[in-house]
């Protein structure tokens, strides 16, 4: 019998830009932490542990998926790092600017 997988599964796999595969890997793995969280499973707070796992795990690979040496594609995945990570829009543009001058003393440093 095949696992139950959340209907919005596929939508987050395309929107992350990972593949449904690994989606469903990442669901089966965050199913698992949760039932060795939770005292009582399919409970809401064993779906709420559950899909908490599956964001963070998608929200990792997206962004590790997506990672460019250039700032301005951190700017560009702002509204997913926004939403996946629930940070709001101050820490998330502090984070671009900490990686831009980041990027920026990188090359100043190779340059010299």
């Amino acid at each position: 019998m095949k696992p139950a997988y959340p209907k919005i599964l596929p939508w987050l796999a395309r929107k992350a830009g990972i593949p449904d595969s690994a989606a469903e890997a990442m669901w089966l793995d965050a199913v698992r932490e949760a039932t060795s969280e939770c005292c009582v499973i399919e409970s809401p707070q064993y779906w709420k542990s559950a899909s908490d796992h599956l964001a963070a795990r998608i929200a990792s690979e997206s962004l590790a998926h997506h990672a460019a040496p250039m700032w301005w594609r951190s700017l560009t995945r702002l509204p997913a790092m926004h939403w996946l990570h629930g940070v709001t829009t101050a820490e998330a543009v502090f984070a671009i600017g900490l990686e831009f001058a980041q990027s920026l003393r990188a090359r100043l440093w190779v340059a010299n």
